[in-house]
């Protein structure tokens, strides 16, 4: 825009010298050569390197620190930032299931001989021997996390999956074995103990998922799975709040798996958002920005490419779906919520430089331009000064690195 203005206006001043000290009595050669000086000292250089150089070292600069600049208007975008809005899984957590908490009762039963009596050891190893043969994420979750402990596996015989129920066997030829949700091993086993019945509860109400074990028709341990909050988020929103912009989690989970989520960050629970489809995220996005808010989204799933398109500054998780990261502004290469402050950072830090940059190149032509036109820096001179200019740009540029 700069430039498409300074442009013509230099051309008309260095026709409007030349005509003037043309007209003035000044020979042509002389006249020629003045309006040539205000020509080769507004060679627009300073102006055409101020936002390349900058970006390109920004560039360079985004990339060691984890992340991938789309769009140049990025570094624009990033000014007056009021409001951030998060998605939940990928994002805000890790994406990735895991096993938070396991109860294990020995003896739900009370038997004189002992027969419902099993070691923590023993249920172990049928829960890793059951699980193993199952491709399920909450499965594997479960798997790895007793493969951890060390524990040796079962025989397992008659493996049967049941969809949308659990898994069932036969572990060392005698024992049924199964593992599903609390419904299905409710129908077919006894009673829960209390400390069973509590610990799913206690799962429940964090919104994470539930695996029952039940060997010989009685239920004898609890799996609690869900994702885990990144370590670094926290830090990151308060972060956020430092520069003055909200945070709110948005997501398609339900209303408890979201506040759980939020009550291990400092987002107020007015602030959260559960239950939305992609259309709905898009919508709160455009909601906030019919309010005069500049909104910052970040997301990392399909159902997130519609809100970061609409926002005024979009950040992808690198480790997210190809669509989020094709539809925003910044790729997160690193998968760190503190690699979008760096973002954050980096991007105003280029902002002021390229100002700078602009603001010199101005306050240069402004100086020199009279000076050429009223023939007091001829061309050779002329020429000198513009190459310094440029040069202290290209320096300029250069402290982004910094």
């Amino acid at each position: 825009r700069i430039s498409s203005i300074f442009v013509p206006t230099v051309l008309l001043l260095s026709i409007s010298t030349f005509i003037g000290w043309y007209l003035s009595g000044a020979e042509l050669s002389k006249s020629i050569a003045t309006a040539i000086a205000v020509l080769i000292i507004a060679c627009p250089c300073a102006l055409g390197l101020a936002t390349p150089i900058a970006l390109m070292v920004a560039a360079g600069k985004g990339a060691r620190l984890g992340f991938i600049i789309r769009s140049p208007r990025a570094i624009e975008k990033t000014k007056d930032l009021t409001d951030v809005v998060f998605d939940k899984t990928g994002t805000i957590t890790a994406g990735s299931l895991k096993l938070l908490n396991m109860e294990l009762v020995e003896t739900p039963l009370d038997s004189k001989d002992g027969s419902t009596t099993f070691s923590t050891n023993n249920l172990l190893s049928f829960a890793l021997a059951i699980e193993k043969q199952d491709s399920h994420p909450i499965a594997k979750a479960i798997a790895t996390a007793i493969e951890g402990l060390g524990v040796q596996l079962s025989q397992v015989s008659e493996f049967e999956h049941r969809p949308g129920q659990g898994v069932a066997a036969r572990v060392n030829g005698k024992h049924a074995v199964l593992i599903g949700s609390p419904v299905s091993i409710a129908r077919a086993s006894a009673a829960f103990h209390p400390r069973i019945q509590t610990a799913v509860n206690k799962a429940t109400n964090n919104g994470n998922s539930v695996a029952i074990l039940a060997v010989d028709g009685l239920a004898y341990g609890v799996f609690e799975i869900g994702d885990v909050v990144r370590p670094e988020a926290a830090t990151a929103i308060n972060l956020m709040k430092k520069r003055n912009i909200k945070s709110w989690l948005v997501t398609g989970d339900n209303q408890k798996a979201a506040v759980h989520v939020a009550k291990q960050l400092p987002i107020e629970i007015e602030s959260v958002k559960s239950e939305v489809s992609p259309q709905g995220k898009w919508e709160f996005v455009k909601e906030l920005q019919r309010e005069n808010k500049k909104v910052l989204m970040i997301g990392d799933g399909i159902n997130d490419a519609a809100s970061l398109a609409q926002a005024d500054l979009s950040m992808a998780i690198g480790t997210g779906t190809a669509t989020a990261n094709a539809a925003a502004d910044i790729s997160l290469v690193n998968p760190s919520l503190l690699t979008a402050i760096s973002a954050l950072d980096l991007m105003a830090k280029t902002n002021r430089i390229i100002r700078s940059n602009l603001g010199w190149a101005f306050i240069y032509n402004l100086i020199c331009i009279p000076l050429a036109a009223t023939g007091t820096l001829p061309a050779m001179y002329a020429g000198i000064a513009m190459s310094l200019s440029s040069i202290f740009v290209s320096i300029n540029s250069l402290r982004v690195k910094i």
